[in-house]
């Protein structure tokens, strides 16, 4: 967009400009590279799907001085550290085949004029025709009617995915922290002054085995709303390796605990540890906070082992019945239970065994410090577990691969590549008419209203549903921000436009419904605004959104008769 200066002045200026014009055509050449404001040295365009075209700003060029004259962009695109090296000239015309950058001047190819009175920005075009990352190097020239010379570069970065892989880094990430905001503080605990080295050690190690507890009380909880709902459950092969990712999400809350814990302990024990001269002593310092941290990462990676039986390679399959009705197994529920207590007994011991390596570093110091620095250890534990935060992250961790697991039973599965790999997902690729979602259990609808596509800040969420789970797990979701839930999410949105259908799956992936007469091969383009438009729905829970509930099938209620 240009921005004109006030028209009072344009005359007097557009006579300079003609002057200094006539001026520039008997002078040298000079720099003049204060006549512009500087461009960034980096833009980083992010990550965009390979078949689309978009446009970035790299740099506006308003003028800095009193000159008066007019300037002509010129200069070129020089792609590097990804394919063939290609040279493109900086015209709007599409890049070459090996250059997915180029630099838009002008329109119709033709350069672009800058002068005292516009100022029009110089922008970047992204059009990736594989998948990968990309650096391409921009040199801008602009050469005044005066004879000066402006001379910039912009290294410009971006990255291109295939429409069917997950976004990087992906919105949802199974193994995030996903601690609920309404989590009250556990109440803090002291040790008593006479408590023994021995005895702080016992107390740690109960504390830090309780932290499974913990993780163990939640997944009881969502089983039992979990099975308030009435109904069979799906079989399918996906159930253990949707309870190993309800641990991952779990033990990550617990991480993220015991170090909010740990903050205060630490530096309340770390304060009064002085060397005969009072002054505060850095080694015996440094033993006790290397202790605690081996001790936080030792139960941020707990679930590895835990978990690995669970996470087989396999290849997915589709779901041994039609969407809404076929045959079922009450086996697979029972198992994606199981495993998750059986994981957490893996781990709880796990957690055990940490204490036992901090007293065999502890005990290196003298006795009064290892006395001290266990039982800050114990209460710190103590803290983390005491509280409801562990229990209701692992409640809602479990509650969202539950309903992952549903909707896999009633839409089938696919695979996505990700940056290590592949990773299961429902199947939503591959979709029929929005009505068709009205028979898929475990998938979250929201109706939208959007005036205007290209403008997704204006959306509303009028109501959300969800069949297949219960009303109190419904209600769990209402309440958490609904980009930090791995369950697939259609959006069904209406636009002056007309009505279109959005899919988000669990792992991130956004798709566009094509309606009946429209060009497949137009979905990559569309995905930009998709991806804002999910960005900003999802940027607020439900009960954020002012939606009193989630309706449900479920004819129980929140477990009423």
């Amino acid at each position: 967009m240009s921005t004109p200066v006030n028209p009072l002045y344009a005359d007097e200026f557009r006579q300079a400009a003609h002057k200094a014009e006539a001026k520039g055509k008997n002078d040298q050449p000079f720099e003049a590279p204060h006549r512009i404001p500087p461009f960034a040295s980096t833009v980083d365009v992010g990550e965009q799907v390979v078949g689309s075209d978009h446009l970035f700003e790299i740099g506006m060029p308003t003028m800095l001085d009193n000159f008066r004259g007019t300037g002509r962009v010129v200069g070129s695109s020089h792609e590097i550290g990804a394919g063939p090296l290609a040279y493109s000239p900086l015209i709007a015309a599409a890049p070459p085949a090996a250059d997915a950058f180029s630099a838009e001047t002008g329109a119709n190819g033709t350069p672009l004029e800058i002068d005292a009175f516009m100022a029009a920005p110089i922008r970047c075009r992204f059009r990736p025709l594989s998948a990968g990352s990309f650096r391409s190097q921009i040199n801008i020239q602009i050469l005044w009617s005066d004879g000066g010379r402006t001379n910039r570069s912009v290294l410009v970065t971006g990255r291109a995915r295939n429409l069917e892989d997950v976004p990087n880094p992906s919105q949802v990430d199974p193994s995030r922290a996903a601690v609920p905001s309404d989590a009250p503080d556990a109440p803090t605990t002291v040790a008593s002054p006479d408590e023994s080295f021995a005895t702080a050690t016992r107390r740690a190690g109960d504390n830090a085995e309780g932290l499974a507890n913990a993780q163990r009380d939640g997944v009881n909880t969502a089983e039992k709303e979990a099975e308030s709902f009435k109904e069979e459950i799906p079989e399918g092969p996906w159930w253990g390796e949707l309870a190993a990712f309800a641990i991952s999400m779990g033990v990550a809350g617990v991480a993220a605990v015991v170090a909010k814990a740990f903050a205060t302990k630490s530096l309340a024990w770390t304060k009064g540890i002085t060397d005969k001269d009072g002054k505060a002593d850095l080694q015996k310092t440094a033993l006790f906070i290397a202790t605690v941290d081996t001790l936080k990462e030792g139960i941020k990676n707990g679930n590895k082992l835990a978990t690995a039986a669970a996470m087989k390679p396999r290849k997915p399959k589709t779901p041994t019945q039609s969407p809404g009705g076929g045959q079922f197994s009450s086996n697979s529920g029972i198992d994606f239970w199981a495993a998750q207590r059986n994981m957490l007994t893996t781990i709880a011991a796990d957690n055990r065994e940490l204490v036992t390596h901090a007293f065999a570093r502890l005990e290196k110091a003298p006795p009064d410090d290892a006395r001290l620095g266990m039982q800050a250890i114990a209460d710190g534990l103590a803290s983390a577990r005491g509280g409801s935060g562990i229990t209701l992250a692992q409640q809602l961790a479990s509650e969202t691969q539950w309903v992952a697991g549903i909707a896999r039973g009633s839409k089938g599965e696919s695979t996505a590549k990700n940056d290590h790999g592949e990773v299961a997902t429902t199947n939503l690729d591959k979709f029929e008419h929005k009505l068709h979602f009205e028979k898929v259990n475990g998938v979250l609808r929201l109706q939208v209203s959007l005036p205007d596509l290209s403008r997704p800040a204006d959306a509303a969420v009028n109501s959300a549903s969800i069949t297949g789970i219960s009303q109190e797990i419904a209600d769990r979701l209402r309440d958490n921000p609904l980009g930090r839930l791995p369950i697939p999410i259609v959006l069904q949105v209406t636009t002056k436009q007309g009505e279109k259908t959005f899919t988000r799956d669990e792992a991130g992936r956004i798709r566009v419904d094509q309606n009946f007469f429209d060009d497949p091969s137009t979905e990559p383009q569309q995905i930009q605004d998709a991806t804002r438009l999910f960005a900003h729905v999802l940027s607020k829970s439900l009960s954020g959104w002012g939606l009193p509930e989630i309706h449900t099938d479920d004819a129980s209620k929140r477990g009423d008769p």
